[in-house]
């Protein structure tokens, strides 16, 4: 065993940045679980005393020491979207095939609601045609202010699920009518009513390492990045600040190294961490003086 001092490993806190925040309703994909992550053992049989624990004050960071992450899935199954049922209007009229000149017509409009749900904004609508001398009847009273001399209208507003109404429309040809040709529609509304949160993504990241280590013996250091919000956080970017006399090795491919004034910086960026996705960064560590080591 190499060195006969030790030091000890305080404080470890990662700092977090945020670059973009989007949201999306594309389909998610599973990460596989990491691998356990195995804790050095400390060489030797006697060991200094051990620190007391540290408060943290970021809350943004959680005390993850010598914890490892929770099984399970790190992507929530997706869920079925359903949407309500449409409500379906039908409208039947009955008037005679045959009549006899000079007598008047008799229509009979049923509206029909046969859906489950209410239907909105139900309206009528009967134009009149050029062989129509005059409106003789109609029950209900039609709508005076939809209604014109060339068409008929009645708003019943809401129908609903499993009613029905009734017209009853009495109409006179003209005396040289030869056929009389009515067409009779009905509308209604259907919508649907939906709500969006606008929520930013929540991302927390912990920290795994000893707290105790020995000089010039490589140890390894865990980072765990973790959207527990319900959006897509995009360009999230990782950063480790590292004293100069470290020797960093990193595990996790995508580590970039930034020279500092005062000691050595460290970025992974994630492009895309999904709502509960969860994202483990490795590296290992070496340090070179017996001192108290701070890695922000």
């Amino acid at each position: 065993m190499r060195g006969t001092r030790y030091f000890q490993f305080a404080r470890l806190l990662a700092v977090l940045s945020v670059a973009g925040v989007v949201v999306s309703l594309s389909a998610q994909d599973r990460y596989p679980e990491p691998s356990p992550f195995p804790v050095n053992s400390l060489p030797g049989n006697s060991l200094p005393e051990p620190m007391p624990s540290l408060q943290f004050d970021d809350p943004e960071v959680r005390p993850a020491q010598f914890v490892a992450p929770a099984p399970g899935p790190t992507v929530p199954p997706s869920r079925a979207i359903v949407d309500p049922p449409p409500p379906v209007v039908r409208i039947q009229v009955r008037v005679p095939a045959d009549s006899p000149p000079g007598d008047d017509l008799k229509y009979l409009i049923v509206v029909q609601n046969t859906s489950s749900v209410d239907a909105h904004g139900v309206r009528v609508r009967h134009p009149l045609p050029d062989t129509i001398e005059m409106v003789v009847k109609a029950t209900p009273e039609r709508d005076a202010t939809r209604s014109n001399n060339k068409e008929l209208v009645w708003y019943f507003g809401t129908l609903p699920a499993g009613k029905s109404q009734s017209i009853e429309l009495i109409l006179r040809p003209r005396k040289d009518a030869g056929e009389i040709k009515a067409f009779t529609y009905v509308q209604f509304e259907h919508g649907e009513a939906v709500t969006t949160r606008i929520n930013k993504p929540t991302v927390k990241v912990a920290k795994q390492a000893p707290k105790q280590t020995v000089r010039d013996e490589p140890y390894t250091v865990r980072l765990i990045v973790e959207n527990s919000g319900k959006v897509v956080a995009e360009n999230v970017r990782v950063t480790e600040n590292v004293p100069a006399s470290a020797e960093v090795e990193p595990i996790t491919k995508g580590g970039k190294r930034t020279p500092q004034q005062d000691g050595q910086q460290w970025t992974w960026d994630i492009p895309k961490l999904l709502p509960g996705e969860r994202r483990v960064i490795d590296y290992r560590i070496t340090a070179r003086e017996a001192k108290d080591v701070f890695v922000l």
